[in-house]
């Protein structure tokens, strides 16, 4: 069952006001009612988003993230990440994607949705974890020699090392090394940031992201 617009944002409300037992209460009851779980999910971290946007505004301190990161990691548990009837790969791996969450973001669920639905998909994930250096992305770049990275960012205010974590990928690749391609996403994420960031492709659409990597992999060929 398709998630309707009222039940999405009325989810998205509950979330932003860290109201988890009326918050759950709607998760059991749209997942009773068939509701798609990736809909659920995909709806959950905009409400997530927004949580990081109060907290940048001034308006939520860190302890209200903590609260926030407590409430998903219960939705996860209701919706249960492991059912979501995925295309599972078929011919062994799809590919290979060396992804994390950048530094000055300690936001590790969406990452962590977007890792579960790539391994479902039939991709073969190096999880970097949160907080991570451009330096960092670039050596393990270097060692794993993924098909892609993806870098995560719900803070407007990490958006400054991921354009630099971009720039070192782009340009200093050992010679002979072919460049990993290169998704970005996260609630910092927009148009006008993809557009000056020099990433390949950006996404802040659980439902479509497996599709995007592959379709990263086969341009890159």
């Amino acid at each position: 069952m398709i998630l309707n617009a009222d039940s999405r944002s009325r989810l998205q409300t509950l979330i932003t006001e860290l109201d988890d037992e009326n918050t759950l209460e709607l998760v059991r009851n749209l997942l009773a009612g068939g509701a798609d779980r990736l809909e659920l999910l995909d709806a959950c971290l905009e409400g997530l988003n927004a949580v990081g946007r109060k907290y940048e505004d001034g308006h939520y301190y860190v302890a209200a993230l903590v609260m926030a990161g407590e409430l998903m990691g219960q939705i996860l548990a209701e919706i249960n990440i492991q059912a979501l009837e995925l295309e599972p790969g078929q011919m062994g791996p799809k590919g290979s994607i060396l992804l994390g969450t950048i530094e000055g973001d300690i936001h590790d669920l969406g990452k962590d949705l977007v890792k579960g639905v790539l391994q479902t998909s039939g991709f073969v994930v190096y999880d970097l974890g949160v907080d991570v250096a451009p330096e960092i992305f670039m050596a393990e770049a270097i060692r794993r020699q993924p098909d892609l990275v993806g870098i995560s960012v719900l803070l407007n205010t990490s958006r400054q090392p991921l354009k630099r974590a971009v720039d070192l990928l782009k340009t200093m690749m050992p010679p002979g090394q072919k460049r990993p391609r290169l998704i970005i996403g996260g609630g910092a994420v927009s148009q006008d940031f993809f557009e000056i960031s020099g990433a390949d492709v950006w996404s802040r659409d659980l439902l479509e992201v497996a599709a995007q990597c592959s379709r990263l992999i086969a341009a890159g060929d």
